[in-house]
């Protein structure tokens, strides 16, 4: 770490106005969980490029490690709001606003993150997981569905599909993938 420090130190002597080595150097505070450093270089970040979302999705992060899960919803926002297309900021905020029992809003957020990334398994398994949860079960199917599909040797997704069709009577689907599961584990 020190020499990473060093040297987006270094960058910053020598361009102050250099807001991508400010970000970075959050990056490693908050690596080491030096927040209120992190916070300080991220916020220097983002005041430097009033453009740059990576500060704003980055104190986020921060925030929610602190457990200031509002600040951190904020932070997600600003960072949609500078960057749209980015799904992992949509998946970011969701999972600060799942941390705040705002369930729909966090599954809205999910299905954001798909939209904009539809080829990554993870976005379904965490809106499969949380619809689940929720018990919205044949969303949640769907979705279990469509990460086996993506990676097939998915054993969380293959297993939580079981489990689900078992409590909705599905038996042949559950049998299936619970099958699965056992495949992976060989």
């Amino acid at each position: 770490y020190e020499d990473a420090i060093s040297s987006y130190l270094k960058a910053i002597e020598l361009d102050p106005s250099y807001a991508t080595a400010h970000n970075g150097i959050g990056l490693v505070y908050e690596e080491q969980e030096i927040y209120q450093k992190a916070i300080e270089a991220y916020r220097k970040a983002a005041e430097l490029n009033s453009g740059y979302a990576y500060p704003h999705r980055n104190l986020g992060d921060v925030y929610k490690a602190l457990e200031q899960y509002e600040a951190a919803i904020a932070s997600y926002q600003k960072a949609i709001e500078l960057e749209p297309d980015n799904a992992s900021f949509y998946m970011a905020l969701g999972n600060a606003l799942k941390e705040q029992d705002q369930y729909e809003d966090a599954i809205a957020s999910y299905q954001k993150a798909i939209e904009r990334d539809s080829g990554n398994a993870s976005h379904y398994l965490t809106l499969a997981n949380t619809q689940a949860y929720h018990r919205q079960y044949p969303q949640a199917i769907s979705n279990y569905q469509k990460v086996i599909e993506l990676t097939p040797d998915d054993y969380c997704a293959n297993n939580n599909l079981g489990w689900i069709c078992l409590l909705t009577d599905q038996t042949p689907l559950a049998q299936k993938a619970f099958e699965s599961t056992n495949q992976i584990n060989e």
